[in-house]
């Protein structure tokens, strides 16, 4: 799933390095509407290489269930995609190199900032529980131990599936998730106790038991 993001990322920054040398104040005008349509071909191309990515990790979502590689993975295909967009747009507007470069970087610093105030670990869980097959979903079966390795975020998550759970399903899934829950609400606990260790996120988990 992975390999299928790594050559678009390098296509995207081709077209970025093709368009920044082709299209430059002194070229011809036939030249640029060769160029033109040949960066216009590429990035066809590549948007439909994407399209056929995004189909397939999503598949292997909902077989394998989410991490958060997974999701950086869309996260770079997002990006990716936004790219492609810039760049045509550079030359459909006919604006300069320098404005290409400064859209690309001001949206990766704007993800990233972004990315600070996002849940992630609480959306992976979340996915993960909803989507598992002892809730009837098209996922795998919940792997308790990668969601308590996650940490206290997952806790909501986890709490709602032994909710779910307790309505019919066998003692020992019950068992694992029940004992998951009391090792990550103590763990918040003791994180909220502890100014060293405290954070926003910890203290609202601890709250919502």
């Amino acid at each position: 799933a992975h390999r299928g993001a790594y050559p678009l990322i390098a296509t995207a920054l081709l077209a970025g390095l093709f368009v920044t040398l082709t299209f430059s104040s002194g070229q011809k005008a036939a030249e640029q509407r060769l160029a033109r349509r040949l960066v216009f071909a590429w990035i066809a191309q590549n948007l439909v290489l994407l399209a056929s990515t995004v189909y397939r990790h999503t598949m292997y979502l909902d077989a394998y269930g989410l991490t958060r590689w997974r999701l950086a993975t869309i996260i770079w295909l997002a990006l990716v995609a936004a790219g492609f967009v810039l760049t045509a747009r550079r030359i459909v507007t006919g604006r300069s190199n320098g404005w290409l470069i400064r859209a690309n970087a001001a949206l990766v610093v704007a993800v990233l900032y972004a990315s600070c105030f996002v849940n992630w670990t609480g959306i992976i869980a979340h996915h993960n529980a909803t989507h598992c097959s002892e809730r009837g979903g098209t996922g795998p079966s919940l792997d308790v131990g990668y969601l308590t390795a996650l940490g206290t975020a997952s806790l909501p998550a986890l709490e709602a599936h032994l909710v779910a759970l307790s309505r019919g399903n066998g003692p020992r899934s019950l068992h694992d998730v029940e004992r998951a829950i009391e090792r990550l609400r103590s763990t918040a606990l003791d994180a909220r106790s502890d100014w060293r260790t405290w954070t926003l996120r910890a203290m609202l988990v601890s709250d919502a038991r």
